[in-house]
């Protein structure tokens, strides 16, 4: 197994980075089958599809129920191993989701977090939670950092991702300091990240600075820090390692660009993390040998 190695072990990558790569976990012939039980599913009119018609699928919801092919990554020990480190024995998978970047149409996601989660039911008051929305049918709320530091999300590859449709791009560190705000996503310059090695992108040159605000005593220290936004690459079958409060987006894919980007989202969580009289909306145990 590769790993992105810009700290030594996947373990001190993910507390420090926010992030890592754990390569080859699914193979490409694999993806592909993967893929098309995903276009099948998400083609059927009571799917939680996210497009104009089933021909422009760009995303799916509520997938947990009728799609057992995220189990393909269980089958990898090195997901066991960081599931069971970071989460413990009570790992279970909360909410799937699925993204694409078709040709013909992209778009740039800014950076963000993911703050949402999908729970059973609202509730009045909303505490300890807030924001409550309902999703294709399925109540949402912002869970609160402590929840969310506990969280863990795998998202599995489908195609290969490269500079040209519309890679995935982070902040290292980001997820210590929630406060903290990134740069652009278009910003020039940054590393490039491909499985277990970094390179200098063409820019050759830093990202412009930001100045990141921190609570007193906080982890991210007293003296402001300069933010780096980094492009990441991948191959099919991959599977892209996150904290939720990493900030992270996208970039446009190329106008001539005829790949797909397709991404399988998965929300790992302890089972009894969230707080009642919240219960998650779905939750699969992992059974991790």
């Amino acid at each position: 197994m590769a790993v992105t190695n810009l700290n030594g072990s996947t373990r001190k990558q993910l507390q420090d980075d926010g992030f890592a790569v754990l390569s080859g976990v699914v193979s490409a012939d694999r993806c592909a089958r993967l893929a098309s039980q995903l276009n099948r599913i998400l083609s059927q009119p009571a799917a939680g599809a996210i497009g104009e018609n089933a021909k422009r699928i760009v995303g799916g919801r509520n997938l947990q129920s009728v799609w057992s092919g995220w189990k393909a990554i269980l089958e990898h020990r090195s997901v066991g191993e960081v599931l069971n480190q970071e989460l413990g024995a009570s790992a279970a998978l909360v909410r799937i989701l699925f993204f694409d970047k078709p040709p013909g149409r992209s778009w740039n996601l800014a950076l963000h977090r993911d703050l949402t989660i999908a729970v059973a039911q609202h509730h009045d008051p909303s505490a300890p939670y807030e924001h409550p929305t309902v999703k294709a049918g399925v109540p949402h709320v912002q869970a609160d950092e402590s929840l969310l530091r506990s969280m863990l999300t795998l998202r599995l590859h489908l195609d290969d991702m490269h500079p040209r449709n519309g890679p995935l791009v982070v902040v290292p560190g980001s997820h210590r300091d929630p406060s903290g705000d990134g740069p652009e996503v278009d910003a020039p310059g940054g590393r490039v990240l491909h499985g277990n090695r970094a390179a200098v992108s063409a820019a050759d040159k830093p990202d412009r600075p930001l100045t990141t605000r921190s609570e007193p005593g906080s982890e991210v220290g007293r003296e402001p820090r300069r933010a780096e936004i980094v492009e990441i690459a991948c191959r099919a079958g991959d599977v892209f390692a996150m904290k939720p409060l990493l900030l992270h987006g996208s970039r446009v894919s190329a106008k001539d660009c005829a790949d797909h980007r397709r991404v399988v989202h998965l929300e790992f969580a302890p089972v009894d993390a969230i707080q009642p009289p919240y219960r998650w909306y779905q939750a699969d145990r992992i059974e991790i040998a």
